[in-house]
């Protein structure tokens, strides 16, 4: 089996890209304190037919919500307490609401 190597992200114009190119968008609404990290281009109406909830982080800081699609592909997921578990450069990347 190969390895590749991941091309590290880059940011800019509130997109960061990653190995092969591919789009992620992170949003921030500051006043919920709750960030979502969309991994794919785009998200349909009822398109996330799975979610997995309640995965705390380190020190219970936060919490992590997992949205899949219907084949069990992973979307997107939501930040709880986002400001204690993300970089400040990453939220201060992020599209406001």
């Amino acid at each position: 089996m190969r390895s590749e190597m991941i091309e590290p992200l880059s940011f800019g114009s509130n997109i960061i890209t990653g190995t092969k190119g591919l789009p992620m968008k992170i949003t921030y609404d500051k006043e919920a304190d709750a960030a979502y990290v969309q991994l794919v281009d785009g998200i349909r109406d009822g398109e996330a037919s799975t979610q997995v909830h309640s995965i705390e982080t380190p020190g219970r800081k936060g919490e992590i919500i997992i949205d899949f699609d219907a084949a069990g592909r992973i979307l997107g997921m939501e930040i709880l307490g986002a400001k204690d578990v993300l970089r400040e450069e990453t939220l201060a990347l992020a599209k406001r609401p």
